[in-house]
């Protein structure tokens, strides 16, 4: 866990905060210029519940960090730390935004510092340059599919990445995780500040029990990170529903959903907004293997978040999808 501070605050002023060791873009993908990129592997939550004087945020980051040495920030061959910026997420356009920012020591030793911050949510550490922060997860998902495990991901932007390797692990009687071995490799589309989709089926992952997956993000300087891992459970006669693509996203007025189920069965498709308000809703009978579905919004739907979520009886999954 990586360290916030606070200084030149009131007081009397009470805050509450929390790390998490997730993709930035759990919260959101769009960034406000000048703001080039935030952290695909770590954001904290402030939030303020007692005064209102200004105050100076510190998000630190060394080599005991999750993203070390993965280079999500800097590597020891790009270690120029002036491009760094802490990044707060303005829940009022749905968009990061860079602070006035201030950095201090050296790689992998690093401050970043925002002063006079009066709004608060949540905050990671960004930059304003291409540079650093090579690869941008903001997706990973590891599912039942007909033909074993599907694994997809999405990356918000790609600088200087070469590949990624799926990697899995077993569990053992005593529900120990036998070491992670590769068992897949995507070359990278490296295509910069874009977003791309990708998905790998794990043709082994067919005998009952549990499967963890990882993704081990490598550059062309051999920096790599992980991301977070994911579990898939195979049971004797399951029914199971992958979501294998949503497109295009963003969208404007149309989106294409591509699934696959194990056995013919009804599904309920449906569109929420982040209040939890239902957009769109029906219910389709799914053929065994892969299905498609359009959906078509009202051209008035207002930018935004919305999640997309596909469900049978007790069998669901969800993803974020962006107006």
């Amino acid at each position: 866990m990586q360290p916030i501070s606070l200084s030149a605050h009131g007081a009397s002023d009470v805050f509450t905060a929390e790390y998490k060791r997730a993709s930035s873009h759990e919260v959101g993908s769009l960034l406000k210029s000048p703001l080039k990129s935030v952290s695909g592997c770590e954001y904290w939550i402030l939030d303020r519940t007692v005064g209102t004087s200004p105050v100076d945020i510190s998000l630190h980051f060394n080599a005991n960090s999750s993203c070390y040495p993965g280079g999500d920030y800097l590597t020891s061959s790009n270690s120029n730390t002036s491009t760094l910026v802490v990044s707060h997420y303005d829940s009022n356009d749905s968009k990061w935004e860079s602070l006035n920012s201030s950095t201090s020591g050296t790689f992998p030793n690093i401050i970043v510092i925002a002063e006079n911050v009066t709004e608060f949510s949540p905050f990671t550490i960004g930059s304003n340059a291409n540079n650093p922060l090579p690869v941008q997860l903001s997706e990973f998902n590891a599912v039942k599919t007909v033909n074993g495990a599907l694994v997809t991901w999405t990356t918000a932007s790609e600088i200087n990445t070469m590949s990624f390797e799926i990697e899995m692990a077993t569990a053992s009687e005593n529900n120990d995780l036998v070491e992670f071995k590769k068992v897949g490799k995507v070359v990278a589309k490296n295509a910069g500040n874009t977003v791309n989709n990708y998905q790998f089926v794990d043709y082994t992952a067919t005998k009952k029990g549990s499967y963890f997956y990882k993704l081990k993000m490598i550059d062309f300087d051999g920096s790599f990170t992980y991301s977070p891992i994911k579990k898939v459970t195979i049971s004797e006669n399951s029914k199971s529903i992958a979501i294998s693509n949503v497109y295009p996203n963003p969208f404007k007025d149309n989106l294409n959903l591509a699934f696959n189920v194990t056995e013919t069965q009804n599904a309920v498709i449906s569109v929420t907004d982040i209040q939890g308000q239902s957009i769109y809703s029906q219910t389709v009978k799914a053929s065994s293997g892969l299905n498609n579905h359009e959906i078509n919004f009202n051209s008035d739907l207002k930018h935004g978040i919305y999640f997309l979520k596909i469900q049978s009886g007790d069998i669901n999954q969800m993803v974020k999808i962006i107006k």
